[in-house]
């Protein structure tokens, strides 16, 4: 019994370290895809099991590899008889079930047609041609983009014997496993062109296995820094495979024997002594430098500027951030493989953006608009850099968006302009008000002898006062637009001002047009010059006037006591946040959009040349700013205009003249019409 007990302690502490030992991942890849993935006789071979084999090293995990059929190994990693499907092709409706690593391989398109065949020189020359395509996904996909219809190919042996028997004219074929098959039909086939489309692949998990994707990504970064996959693909590229796995090994496997039997056995411990330590300074390397990529990856995708990088040779992006896809409206897969003019991104000035990354000086930069996908155009200033990706020259350029930056320098070169009106308008002005002075002053001593005076002279003497005051009246709207005025403030009732000017508007109007004055009877008051006032109401009923040529209604209406805009809640008492409301409104043509957002623009005016100086509703918007009130407009295009006009209210001041406000206020009617 005590012998029994102890046999079953050392079986159980024996099995105990096997059962903790995870299990192997299993990763499946295509088993006719030379020389990525196939079975031979030896087995599964190919570029994928010797990657699979060095993630295994990487993560510290044992791996298996099988070459099945290519949809049989997508349905075995999502029923969980496999971890993960290798040399994956990553689109986006794949991406519902499956989730990709970072891209590990680009497979290169190109065509093949009979060598007898010189009508194919490129893509553009395929039409009514027929096409074969393998593998069928990809290529296809392309073609069909442009335009040209395919059919898919079994295999290559067979597509390349379709070709060369005159069943096909041309084949659209991964250019790797292509030049495998294609060297036992020359010289009844040839090459056309360069490759026209280009995949990244990754390897590919079910949905939902992020710590899988992470471990995976790592290594894959790992064999990338220390040319690892580098190495792997020059041993397997058709045309360099001089030994196959299996000899290599024995090969060296002989010279390495005979080197034990010459080499002493101090000189091999010091030999294996000096490989341990240029091993572990190599991992050590590979493992900063896999750091630093980490690093600048991070850095790459979260940076807030559009950054891309692309192959120095081919100008075609390899990899782009998410502030490029942002700002773009493109998603990844459709930019991997592409240059900015097959993607429709380049606008003028700068004709090929991707020639000019290349030949970019290295600190300098370009300036150019890129147009989105949505047709918006972004400034754009471009700085790019030469760098080696993986022994790979590169161009890693950054986009910065400037064109906030160049529309604040329009507005300020704008404003500037503006100043500069202002001033010499005012300069105008005052000079020009001197001498106005002097023409109307004498005109009104001669007008004194009025009923001595001819007829035609006192008529003549009248126009002199008349133009002279009409004169007057456009410099005092240059001063008021450059702020030079000096103002006479003073308490005015709005609504006995309105009343008073009524029959002034009237003339002003004619008699097509109906003016209805809607005057709320409390107190009005505001602090302001009259004359300035004045100026506000005759601007906007002139400018109601030529918004309605065939006639119309002309509505000017008060509201005393509501809260000034952006006041918030504020006491009647407080005479900063109270104000009387005017509102001047026509049934006249309204004015679009583009009109609306220019009208307050000193000397902007849509009427013809030389009837119209583009001061009044300029004139308008700055006496209204100046007594500290604000002022909006609605309108759409034949559904008239309405300006609303908030002047800061005041209460009447104790003299004199309140008992005179008082006695205007008392004859006020709810409607009054003209």
């Amino acid at each position: 019994m005590r012998r029994a007990t102890h046999v079953a302690f050392w079986l159980v502490v024996s099995v105990c370290p096997l059962a903790a030992q995870p299990a192997p991942l299993r990763f499946v890849g295509d088993v006719d895809y030379p020389p990525v993935s196939f079975r031979d006789a030896s087995g599964p071979r190919g570029i994928d099991r010797e990657l699979v084999e060095e993630f295994g090293r990487r993560m510290g995990r044992a791996t298996q590899f099988d070459a099945v059929d290519y949809d049989d190994a997508q349905r075995q990693v999502l029923d969980g008889r496999a971890d993960a499907i290798t040399d994956f092709g990553i689109i986006p409706e794949r991406r519902s079930q499956f989730d990709f690593t970072h891209p590990v391989l680009t497979h290169e398109f190109v065509l093949y047609v009979r060598a007898s065949d010189d009508s194919v020189h490129g893509v553009a020359d395929l039409a009514s041609k027929r096409i074969g395509c393998f593998p069928y996904p990809f290529a296809s996909a392309f073609l069909e983009r442009q335009g040209f219809a395919s059919v898919r190919v079994s295999d290559l042996e067979t597509a390349f014997s379709s070709l060369a028997a005159g069943d096909l004219d041309v084949l659209a074929v991964d250019n790797w496993s292509a030049a495998l098959v294609a060297r036992g039909f020359r010289p009844r086939v040839k090459q056309v062109g360069t490759p026209f489309a280009a995949v990244a692949t990754a390897i590919a998990v079910r949905k939902g296995r992020a710590d899988l994707v992470a471990d995976l990504n790592a290594a894959i970064a790992a064999v990338k820094a220390d040319g690892t996959l580098d190495r792997i693909e020059d041993r397997w590229r058709p045309g360099e495979l001089l030994f196959t796995p299996t000899e290599s090994v024995r090969r060296w496997s002989v010279e390495l024997a005979g080197l034990l039997l010459v080499v002493a056995v101090a000189v091999l411990a010091l030999w294996v002594s000096q490989m341990r330590r240029q091993m572990r300074v190599r991992e050590q390397a590979a493992m900063a430098l896999a750091t630093s990529e980490e690093k600048f990856a991070l850095a790459f995708r979260a940076s807030p500027e559009a950054m891309t990088i692309s192959d120095f040779e081919s100008r075609r992006f390899i990899d782009v951030n998410d502030r490029f896809l942002s700002s773009t409206g493109l998603h990844v897969d459709e930019v991997i493989g592409k240059t900015f003019s097959d993607l429709g991104l380049t606008s003028t000035p700068v004709e090929n953006v991707s020639d000019a990354i290349r030949a970019l000086p290295a600190h300098e930069s370009f300036e150019w608009q890129m147009r989105s996908r949505s047709g918006r155009l972004v400034t754009v200033v471009t700085s790019a850099q030469r760098v080696l990706l993986n022994g790979r020259p590169v161009m890693l350029a950054t986009h910065r968006d400037i064109t906030a930056s160049r529309e604040m320098e329009a507005q300020l070169r704008q404003a500037q302009k503006m100043e500069a009106v202002g001033r010499l308008a005012a300069g105008i002005a005052h000079d020009f008000n001197n001498v106005l002075a002097i023409i109307v002053g004498n005109a009104e001593l001669a007008l004194l002898d009025g009923p001595s005076l001819p007829e035609p002279v006192r008529v003549a003497l009248d126009e002199i006062r008349n133009a002279g005051e009409h004169a007057a009246s456009l410099t005092r709207q240059l001063l008021v637009f450059s702020r030079r005025s000096a103002p006479h403030v003073d308490v005015i009732d709005l609504n006995a001002l309105l009343l008073e000017m009524r029959g002034m508007l009237g003339r002003l109007l004619g008699a097509a047009i109906e003016i209805s004055l809607q005057l709320d009877t409390s107190s009005g008051l505001v602090r302001a010059d009259p004359a300035e006032l004045q100026q506000i109401v005759l601007n906007l009923a002139a400018n109601a006037r030529d918004a309605m040529p065939r006639g119309g209604r002309l509505e000017m209406r008060t509201t005393a006591g509501v809260t000034c805009p952006g006041a918030g809640e504020a006491s009647s008492n407080d005479g900063h946040r109270e104000c009387v409301l005017l509102e001047v409104s026509d049934s006249g043509v309204g004015m679009t959009e583009e009109t609306r957002s220019r009208i307050f623009e000193p000397f902007f005016t849509t009427k013809p040349v030389g009837q119209g100086t583009g001061l009044g509703l300029a004139t308008v918007y700055a006496i209204v700013t100046k007594l500290g009130g604000e002022l909006q407009v609605a309108s759409e295009p034949d559904m008239g205009t309405i300006f609303r006009l908030w002047l800061p209210a005041t209460s009447p001041e104790v003299d004199d003249g309140a008992a005179e406000v008082s006695a205007v206020q008392a004859h006020l009617g709810v409607d009054s019409q003209a």
